[in-house]
């Protein structure tokens, strides 16, 4: 068995796939959020918006290993 995801929007309620797979039988399994872009309590544009500004302003420069750094920030907590 083989496994491709692909992820496109619907288009007023249809999909269109494109597989590499001829006369053979295939499962599809179609997730989505339930929650309108509305719903969220958070503004992705501002948050995008700050995440730039903060390389802008090189913050992130000291960290070498991303992982170490997160390691520690949690252990701070």
């Amino acid at each position: 068995m083989q496994a491709i995801e692909i992820k496109t929007n619907a288009h007023k309620g249809y999909i269109k796939l494109h597989v590499p797979v001829q006369e053979k039988e295939v499962r599809v399994i179609v997730i989505w959020d339930n929650e309108s872009d509305s719903e969220k309590n958070y503004d992705i544009k501002l948050l995008k918006n700050l995440v730039h500004q903060a390389a802008e302003a090189d913050v992130f420069s000291t960290i070498t290993n991303p992982v170490e750094w997160q390691r520690q920030i949690r252990n701070e907590w």
